[in-house]
């Protein structure tokens, strides 16, 4: 990605994303705090509105008091010889129908009243429709039956449309209630009352206009979801969707949600009603209700898009020239980064770009300078870690060996004594070259004149094995790489051993590198002496001293001359140890990172 491609992600990721994030930011609150407000007055307006529904039914409630403490309905169904045979007496029906009309006829929004008598007899008022009432055994099966008795004279009232069955499927309210014999309290019949509320209409106009130019809608909902009254009177009868009515059915009295209703998105409040089951629901479309917000939003996010035109010219146009002097920069950087740090960037004008030209200039030159210093300081290091690393190991094997010489001149043995010396003298002849880097021919002649001596010490100690092929002898190796290894399978491998030990020592060509493995059948490196050395052989520090200085020793040297993927890895059991040294297949002297052809 250029600079010019990063300054214009740049721009829209660190502008533009966070003025529209911002915006998004702002529109979701906005739309949160109206929703909450539209709350609150939803709320304050099915409050008002249910209490204005409450005490319309409660009138009606105190006018089926009065009529149940009425003298003429009392004696219709005060119990008596005479009333006993009134079922079977149209003359005493019509005189009580009379009596029972002087109670009703002040109370035009009645429609229908009907009395039922326990004895199955029926008082009904002329009806302003047709209606043909439910019969009293009917009505005693009904499942509303038990509910009416329970309340015992509380009313129990009934939407339209709910129960067709008992109120004649008239739009019209319907109030049940059980009427009680004044003295004894008893259950004397039941009194059936049907009205028109034409008041809930207006109200529902009234708090309609009050919502202004809202597409505001009540319904009254009754019991599983009827649609008792919809204050656009056309979906009278209808359900509300029942994945609605769930969710404002609960039992908290104020529900609010923004839901999908009859196929639009829509702000939907509830309300209880009375005691009924009945709940009032406003319904409110979020387009009507948030179109003045989203014209306030389409004007911000229009003025937005302009000053964001104009800061789009101002990168275009400015930035660009700085762009040009900025990549110019890189060019010579990633040249200098290629190693070539003769070039050098054109110094142009006084400005910021022009200054930051000729800093770079000079720290490239700086840079050149340091770099042959730590060059030289490097190749310095790393020959004296090589010597002190060599001057550990070359005192540690003339002990071992001047002890052994020592041991057989106290027993007389001077041929063994004599040819130890001209072994040994053969191997200081190796290890006194100036060349730290050896060939694998001479190494394993190192290793033979060890083996020999250490094999005249211990007589039916050990037997050896050297089994390299020809082709590979003139590889390159540190010198005193194997010997180290060997002397630490014979001084601690082989102690105290039941059998006799055995050395081998093997290659494998592993491609680009060449494996020597030195294979004994001594008594095994033990696990938490094998976990210690597992530290130094992978070249980590700050561990305390410990056996197996030789093997730490050549671990470190590997390493240092041919890199970290070189060296020694241990793998050790009861049964023996296995030791495979890792070198990279080069003549002695050369590059490690230059391969020698295989064979």
């Amino acid at each position: 990605m250029t600079l010019r491609e990063k300054l214009f992600f740049a721009f829209i990721v660190l502008i533009i994303n966070p003025l529209f994030m911002l915006g998004g930011v702002t529109f979701y609150l906005a739309s949160v705090l109206m929703d909450d407000k539209y709350a609150e007055q939803s709320e304050l307006t099915l409050q008002a509105l249910s209490r204005s529904i409450e005490y319309a039914l409660q009138d009606l409630n105190n006018v089926s008091d009065t009529w149940i403490a009425n003298y003429y309905l009392q004696s219709i169904l005060t119990p008596g010889p005479y009333t006993d045979n009134a079922a079977n007496d149209p003359l005493k029906l019509l005189l009580d129908e009379r009596n029972f009309r002087r109670v009703l006829v002040s109370y035009p929004a009645i429609t229908n009243a009907l009395l039922y008598a326990n004895n199955g007899s029926i008082v009904q008022l002329q009806s302003q429709n047709r209606f043909t009432p439910l019969p009293f055994d009917k009505l005693q099966q009904h499942p509303l039956y038990p509910e009416l008795v329970r309340r015992d004279g509380i009313p129990l009232w009934i939407g339209p449309y709910e129960y067709p069955e008992m109120t004649g499927g008239n739009a019209g309210f319907t109030q049940i209630r059980i009427v009680n014999d004044l003295n004894t309290l008893e259950s004397r019949g039941v009194l059936f009352i049907q009205v028109k509320l034409s008041k809930l209409d207006a109200l529902f106009r009234e708090f309609g206009y009050s919502a202004g130019d809202r597409d505001r809608r009540f319904f009254l909902v009754g019991r599983e979801g009827l649609i008792l009254s919809d204050s656009k009177q056309s979906l009278d009868g209808t359900m509300l969707p029942k994945s609605v009515y769930a969710l404002i059915s609960g039992p908290e009295p104020f529900i609010h949600l923004k839901t999908e209703l009859f196929g639009e998105q829509s702000v939907v409040s509830s309300y209880t009603v009375g005691s009924d089951g009945w709940r009032l629901v406003s319904a409110t479309t979020w387009n009507s209700l948030s179109k003045e917000m989203v014209m306030i939003a389409k004007w911000v996010f229009g003025i937005m898009a302009v000053c964001l035109a104009s800061a789009l010219v101002f990168i275009v146009i400015f930035v660009n020239r700085v762009a040009r002097s900025i990549v110019r920069i890189l060019r010579v950087m990633k040249k200098v980064e290629a190693g070539d740090l003769q070039v050098r960037v054109s110094e142009r004008g006084s400005d910021e770009i022009g200054l930051l030209s000729r800093g770079f200039n000079s720290l490239v030159e700086q840079v050149g300078r340091l770099i042959d210093e730590v060059r030289i300081e490097q190749q310095r290091q790393k020959h004296a870690e090589l010597m002190v690393l060599q001057a550990q190991i070359k005192p540690h094997f003339l002990f071992n060996t001047l002890e052994s010489i020592n041991a057989l001149a106290v027993q007389n043995e001077g041929r063994k004594v004599s040819q130890m010396v001209t072994r040994l003298g053969r191997m200081l002849r190796i290890s006194i070259q100036q060349r730290e880097e050896i060939t694998l021919r001479e190494e394993l002649m190192h290793l033979r004149y060890y083996l020999d001596i250490q094999s005249f010490r211990f007589e039916d100690l050990f037997s050896y094995e050297l089994d390299v092929p020809e082709e590979w002898m003139e590889y390159g190796i540190l010198k005193m790489t194997l010997q180290p290894l060997v002397e630490n399978s014979i001084q601690h491998g082989f102690d105290d051993l039941p059998r006799q030990g055995r050395i081998r020592v093997y290659a494998e060509d592993l491609g680009g590198a060449l494996a020597i493995f030195i294979e004994d059948n001594g008594r095994g490196i033990p696990q938490d002496a094998l976990l210690r050395l597992q530290n130094p052989l992978a070249g980590g520090a700050d561990v305390p001293p410990r056996t197996g200085l030789g093997i730490r020793n050549v671990a470190d040297r590997l390493r240092i001359e041919y890199g970290k993927e070189y060296g020694l890895c241990l793998c050790s059991s009861e049964r023996g140890t296995v030791i495979r040294c890792l070198v990279p297949k080069r003549k002695p002297g050369g590059d490690r990172h230059d391969q020698a052809d295989a064979g």
